[in-house]
């Protein structure tokens, strides 16, 4: 009967050790909730390994758990979170034991899991004999953790059991790693990427302040420039008052009226160039979607009622063909207008003969690229200008040299700067091909407007 018993007794024993497997089983699903809430909830890598060591701990799984990460670039580990550790332990003790042993525990070095299922034999662990008597662990796992692809960090679990890492609680601990793993790499993306919005913010607002500082600048000097020729206008004024009455005066005796024609001459060039000066400033620092559109045909009659007023005793024609009776509004304003009326001057200013004939031929026109565009000749019966000449004012219209032309034509690289800042472009030919002397053709592209 007592042999009975016993085997009774042992068979109630056998089923005591079915029924402890199910109920790891259970506390490890309930653990592995908390740990993916964790590692889905921690906004910072020390609070997900903080939570993650609590939970494993608070399970009733494991004895102790850690989190171990390797520096770069000594490799040396440290130890950054735990939980179930005796107060007070001395962890730079055991990693230094564990270093002198070749880090075999910890998974940092391999990439891959460590497992011992009995800790107290195993020759791997001699290096934390001590630590693994002092906390009660007779079963040890460590879990790499990777950042970008890469090993830097393991997640150390103990275990009081003896053979308590079977294959399915480490398949579910290698999840648990992985979610690790992924949740730290959307944190560095995430930092990566505020990183980048901070940087692009101070970039912002440095671009915002040098911006700032450059239009304070060009609007003090815009200031400066107004000042500049309102006060040479104000002083040439009255020379060029007093010098035109003398040299109408038929009193005055004709050599003194001849030098007063050239101080008005001179006088008339000044105020022209401090007129040029402005409409470029004008010109370079106005944004475009500022600009007022302009008609054409408008911008004709105005410039052409002005010049001719300056040239009383000259005999002008003007002759403009256009493609059709409507408006045709371009980019510019006013800009345009001082463009075409410096253009207009040149051809009668200049012109010899005792009849002055300019032709205006307007027509639409594209860019390589496609871009509508307005074409505007301007031929003239004048001197025309040599080869030579026109290519010393195209460089300097374009930069290449930085004087400015003491020319007859000199207003022709203002003019060409004041329609390049407006998307255009403006050109020099002979009005009669290979023949520079039979007279001058300047081309002017503009852009519509709006187009």
């Amino acid at each position: 009967m007592a042999g009975a018993r016993r085997q009774k007794n042992r068979g109630k024993t056998a089923r005591r050790r079915t029924q402890a497997k199910p109920l790891d089983s259970e506390r490890l699903y309930v653990a592995l909730i908390d740990f993916n809430k964790t590692i889905i909830g921690a906004k910072e890598p020390s609070e997900l390994f903080e939570g993650v060591c609590k939970i494993a701990v608070s399970s009733g799984l494991f004895k102790f758990a850690w989190v171990g990460i390797a520096d770069e670039p000594t490799g040396e580990i440290r130890q950054i979170a735990s939980a179930g550790m005796p107060d007070g332990f001395d962890f730079k003790s055991l990693l230094a034991s564990i270093a002198a042993a070749g880090h075999a525990p910890i998974s940092i070095a391999t990439g891959r899991p460590f497992i011992s299922n009995d800790a107290a034999v195993d020759p791997r662990l001699r290096s934390m004999a001590d630590f693994l008597g002092m906390v009660s662990a007779r079963s040890i796992a460590s879990f790499p953790i990777n950042k970008e692809g890469k090993p830097f960090a393991a997640l150390i679990l103990g275990s009081s059991k003896k053979d308590a890492f079977d294959t399915e609680v480490i398949s579910l601990l290698e999840g648990v790693a992985a979610n690790i793993s992924h949740s730290l790499d959307k944190h560095e993306s995430e930092r990566k990427r505020m990183a980048v919005e901070f940087d692009l913010r101070e970039l912002n607002a440095e671009l915002e302040k040098r911006i700032a500082q450059a239009e304070s600048a060009t609007m003090r000097a815009q200031t400066y420039l107004d000042f500049m020729s309102h006060d040479l206008t104000n002083i040439l004024t009255p020379v060029m008052t007093y010098a035109e009455m003398i040299a109408s005066d038929e009193r005055v005796p004709e050599n003194d009226r001849k030098y007063s024609r050239v101080v008005v001459d001179h006088v008339m060039r000044a105020a022209k160039f401090i007129s040029r000066v402005k409409n470029l400033a004008i010109a370079e620092t106005m944004p475009l979607e500022k600009m007022e559109a302009t008609d054409l045909r408008e911008s004709f009659l105005i410039a052409q009622s002005e010049v001719l007023r300056r040239y009383p005793n000259k005999d002008v024609e003007i002759e403009y063909m256009y493609p059709n009776d409507e408006p045709i509004y371009v980019l510019g304003g006013y800009l345009i207008e001082s463009v075409i009326e410096e253009i207009l001057d040149n051809s009668i200013r200049y012109s010899s003969g005792p009849r002055v004939e300019v032709t205006v031929l307007v027509s639409q026109d594209r860019t390589a690229n496609g871009q509508p565009m307005w074409r505007i000749e301007i031929s003239d019966n004048g001197p025309g200008m040599s080869p030579r000449l026109r290519d010393t004012l195209l460089a300097e219209a374009s930069g290449d040299d930085k004087r400015l032309s003491k020319t007859i034509a000199s207003g022709i690289p203002f003019m060409t700067r004041i329609v390049r800042h407006l998307g255009g472009k403006i050109s020099i030919e002979d009005r009669v091909q290979g023949d520079y002397s039979k007279g001058t053709k300047i081309v002017v592209s503009v852009p519509g407007y709006g187009q």
